[in-house]
């Protein structure tokens, strides 16, 4: 099952701020990965690693 890409009827909150019945639908962020080239003794090119 995916994720939506817009949550809707929810509370929000923020900041200790309480957005409840003024945010309508909150757009989510694009996810990336973070990754950091590792280059091992023996290996001729760096591999990217996952930094979770």
């Amino acid at each position: 099952m995916a994720l939506p890409r817009k949550l809707k009827h929810l509370n929000i909150f923020n900041a200790g701020n309480n957005w409840m019945g003024i945010a309508e639908s909150v757009p989510l962020p694009k996810f990336t990965r973070k990754l950091e080239n590792y280059r091992g003794g023996g290996m001729p090119g760096s591999v990217g690693i996952d930094l979770g």
